[in-house]
């Protein structure tokens, strides 16, 4: 089973916030998973979260996240929405699907 902490929001299955915010706020670092088919951008992301002091995990697909999370529990997913093999939309609603089951 997979093991994704998150803020649940009353009455929804995703909490999204608007505008910018400050992961290391609470002075928590996160297990992050960073899901992008280009490799620069999973390289930007995963220098940028690193600095910060957080703990990034790369997949390439959404495929290879669902193996990720399969191994580990994350704080968050940043996903990119196309890709090769599972977009991330796919990989959102398996998540979706995951979650109800548990």
């Amino acid at each position: 089973m997979w093991k994704v902490r998150k803020e649940k929001a009353p009455g929804s299955f995703l909490k999204f916030h608007t505008g910018t915010t400050n992961l290391t706020k609470s002075n928590s670092f996160k297990n992050i998973l960073v899901v992008d088919d280009e490799i620069e951008m999973r390289i930007a992301l995963e220098t940028t979260l690193k600095r910060e002091g957080h703990q990034i995990i790369l997949a390439e697909n959404g495929k290879q996240a669902l193996e990720k999370l399969n191994e580990d529990s994350f704080d968050l997913v940043l996903t990119d929405v196309k890709m090769p093999k599972m977009n991330g939309v796919e990989l959102l609603k398996a998540l979706k699907k995951n979650r109800r089951k548990q």
